[in-house]
């Protein structure tokens, strides 16, 4: 009795992907983009680029935003020179070191997550259509305006 029941399950969990001959292109872009953002050299590329632009960041200037605030605060601003960096880094040594982790962590995260989003693709259409079905049925029903 549990052989046939295993065999049974094993056969309605396996019919929808026996029945697709051939990934849709949306699986395949998805697939695509997966691979791309996996790709080691792909992700220091993009770390690379990452980190170059939250350094342009974390290097501007904010005296000018404190001289500006002076007004509304009634309070000399004491910003000379300092940068967005000076203020973040100021109560953590390693800082730039976390950030740059950070970075890093992050473009790898994308990657395993377009993979999933790729392994989930077939199932993302097939409720998409259940759910054109469903809202094609809910129309039909409905009164006609003209």
């Amino acid at each position: 009795m549990r052989k046939v029941l295993v065999a049974t399950a094993f056969l309605v969990l396996s019919a929808p992907v026996c029945a697709q001959d051939r990934p849709s292109p949306a699986t395949d872009k998805a697939q695509a983009m997966a691979d791309r953002l996996n790709d080691p050299v792909m992700q220091a590329a993009l770390a690379g680029g990452m980190e170059a632009m939250v350094d342009s960041v974390l290097d501007m200037r904010v005296d000018g935003v404190a001289k500006a605030m002076e007004p509304l605060t009634g309070k000399p601003a004491h910003m000379s020179g300092k940068t967005v960096r000076d203020l973040a880094a100021r109560d953590d040594p390693h800082f730039d070191e976390r950030v740059h982790s950070s970075t890093r962590a992050m473009v790898s995260g994308a990657g395993a997550m377009a993979g999933g989003l790729a392994a989930a693709m077939p199932e993302l259409e097939a409720a998409m259509r259940k759910m054109g079905d469903a809202v094609a049925r809910a129309r039909s029903g409905l009164p006609h305006r003209d």
